[in-house]
């Protein structure tokens, strides 16, 4: 893919692993992953409960038409069209929904439910979102369909959102602040990517390392913007003297970086790269006894070196 200056990707199967760390802590579990609601108001009225009872599994890439054409919108309607190529699936393999009407009979269901989501960039933020989901049938048929459009579906929507909320770009690399701006995440066979980009026009291009779990890939522009304000850190930093005799007179070295220019990352190899540094050095040798002071007149000095 080409026009990137960061792209940070994940595997489906390290999201997974990551996903079923989260659901076996019993706190993430009670406050992601079950829930309970009373309608009081409209028809019907009652108590809707939900919990998934395995970990989410992650499948990237976009459904199959079939299962696609199988699923339900936000609005409980089918989706129009075919599914966009960005999507990925979260598949909750084992969920259970009870739905206990005011006046009559429990009903309850456990199966599978898949979510079909896509990441969605908005200015500096990026948010997941739920496009449609679908359900087995052995999940649907205890419900009435008003209970399936008003409280399971909404909720399943929500749980889309907030189990990938926390997708966002870093503010800072090594210590360096740098202004990146989220451009898309994309799902493919492999790996859920999400790329940003300097101000200006990035000019990376890379095909993703499939077999990695994790990777971040850097363009040679910005590897040089934080380079370069790494090095602005150093400005005006001592790098330190030295003190010795010298044919009866006292010699003085000092040394300071002024600072560090032309940053330049090799285009074919980014592990190398050159720089170059300004430094500002005193070397001065005074003769004993010399001077107002009496510490010594310099009698040579020099200046600066680049």
């Amino acid at each position: 893919m080409a026009g990137f200056d960061l792209a940070v990707g994940i595997s489906g199967q390290a999201l997974t692993t990551a996903m079923g760390r989260v659901h076996a802590k019993p706190d993430a579990r009670k406050k992601l992953f079950s829930g309970k609601e009373e309608v009081k108001s409209g028809t019907p009225t009652g108590v809707a409960e939900w919990d998934i009872q395995k970990a989410p599994e992650f499948k990237l890439g976009p459904p199959s038409p079939e299962h696609w054409s199988k699923s339900v919108g936000p609005d409980g309607k089918r989706p129009a069209g075919t599914p966009p190529a960005d999507m990925f699936e979260l598949l909750l393999p084992q969920a259970m929904g009870k739905w206990t009407p005011t006046d009559g009979t429990p009903k309850q269901g456990t199966g599978p439910i898949s979510a079909y989501c896509r990441g969605v960039v908005n200015g500096k933020k990026v948010t997941i979102d739920c496009l449609a989901v679908r359900f087995d049938e052995s999940v649907v048929k205890p419900f009435d369909q008003v209970i399936l459009k008003k409280i399971i579906i909404p909720k399943m929507f929500t749980m889309g959102r907030q189990l990938l909320g926390g997708i966002a770009i870093p503010g800072e690399l090594f210590g360096t602040k740098v202004d990146l701006t989220p451009q898309k995440v994309q799902a493919d066979k492999s790996h859920l990517v999400l790329t940003a980009a300097l101000p200006g026009t990035p000019n990376g291009s890379a095909a993703w390392p499939e077999k990695k779990e994790f990777f971040t890939l850097f363009s040679h522009r910005l590897l040089e913007t934080v380079l370069q304000q790494a090095a602005a850190k150093q400005r005006d930093k001592e790098l330190g003297s030295v003190s010795k005799d010298f044919l009866g007179c006292k010699g003085e070295v000092k040394a300071k970086l002024k600072e560090i220019r032309e940053f330049k990352v090799d285009a074919k190899d980014m592990t190398q790269a050159s720089c170059q540094p300004i430094v500002d050095f005193s070397a001065v040798l005074r003769a004993p006894g010399v001077g107002p002071d009496g510490k010594g007149c310099p009698i040579a000095s020099a200046g600066s070196w680049s």
